[in-house]
């Protein structure tokens, strides 16, 4: 055990719970995160040490919390991948781990999902399947219909959220916000019966490019700019992802891996409302949701209410799966984050 890890044992009284070490992750308390993790570790970890979990909410709350409770106790850090390299991630947690440690934290970790985000671990089928049938009384082909469904509107948002995050890596926190990219630009797929729709991917194109055009006029009026300020980049990488995302079909791999996983559970959770009903509480009876008709506040304080009835199963599905799952692949990821907690 190195110096620092020996001197936790001096301030140990003042870190607020229990445990022998803390993982931190994104997300809220009663997020998919901090759900699975600590229901993970409780039954993996019977023997020891006894983990902590907190859920920081963002990545950037991460940080700050590390360096809060990183000198009581040690600090395993799980954040998203997001849209980012194998090598990028690898690059982004040593600095970030680096960085702690200079400042006198003590970080047994810092890792990333090696999909998207957590939630793209529950669009595996043997996770998926059995949990939403029985919560939407349908059939499984009826769900993974809504899948396919839900996919076909996502490329374009998926396309963009990939190039405006991409174009975000390169600016500091300080930086003129790059949000402004996505002015007046409509993203999100939207209702036409009892379908969603993606947007359309020309117009989405043309504005970006237009607000491409604004956002340089805010720095310099003349010469050449840099990427991404010239908005070449940006929007060669929003055509090169629409262009292979585009034929997205359930048997595609990439929109389990590197796709916002919450934008597809959303989709499949709306969509098989719409078709199927979901439990009115008062009354007892199955309600088709018309979510056509509904406020965007309406609609996402239904949906939030949906999600918290599934995420409890779809964990506890997910663990069961992963007990029961080969030396490979999503075992061999928890495998080895069970062994960095052990040491």
């Amino acid at each position: 055990m190195d110096d620092r890890a020996q001197e936790i044992g001096v301030d140990r009284n003042a870190y607020p719970r229990g445990g022998d070490i803390a993982i931190l992750c994104e997300g809220d308390v009663v997020g998919y995160e901090a759900k699975l993790l600590k229901s993970w570790a409780d039954r993996t970890l019977k023997d020891g040490p006894l983990v902590d979990v907190w859920a920081c909410g963002t990545c950037t709350a991460i940080f700050g919390m590390s360096d809060a409770i990183g000198r009581t106790i040690p600090v395993v850090v799980i954040e998203d991948k997001d849209f980012r390299t194998t090598d990028e991630v690898k690059k982004d947690c040593e600095h970030q781990k680096n960085s702690r440690e200079r400042r006198g934290a003590v970080m047994r970790a810092w890792k990333a999902w090696r999909r998207n985000e957590i939630e793209n671990y529950f669009l595996d089928f043997d996770v998926l399947l059995p949990v939403v049938t029985k919560a939407f009384a349908c059939t499984e082909d009826e769900v993974e219909k809504a899948v396919e469904d839900a996919l076909k509107s996502l490329v374009v948002l998926q396309a963009i959220d990939y190039c405006v995050y991409r174009a975000r890596r390169v600016w500091e926190e300080s930086d003129p916000p790059v949000m402004h990219l996505l002015k007046n630009i409509r993203k999100r797929p939207s209702w036409e019966g009892s379908g969603l729709v993606g947007p359309n991917h020309s117009v989405v194109r043309r504005r970006l490019e237009e607000n491409a055009g604004t956002w340089q006029k805010q720095f310099q009026t003349d010469g050449r700019l840099g990427e991404p300020l010239a908005g070449v980049e940006l929007l060669a990488e929003f055509d090169q992802r629409y262009g292979e995302w585009s034929a997205v079909t359930l048997d595609s791999s990439f929109w389990r891996t590197e796709w916002a996983g919450k934008e597809v559970l959303k989709g499949v959770r709306q969509l098989l409302s719409k078709r199927h009903g979901w439990w009115n509480a008062d009354d007892g009876v199955r309600e088709h949701i018309d979510w056509v008709n509904m406020s965007r506040k309406d609609a996402d304080a239904v949906d939030r209410k949906i999600e918290r009835e599934l995420l409890p199963r779809l964990v506890e599905r997910f663990l069961v799966v992963l007990a029961d799952a080969p030396e490979k692949g999503v075992h061999e990821e928890f495998a080895e984050l069970e062994q960095v907690l052990r040491a």
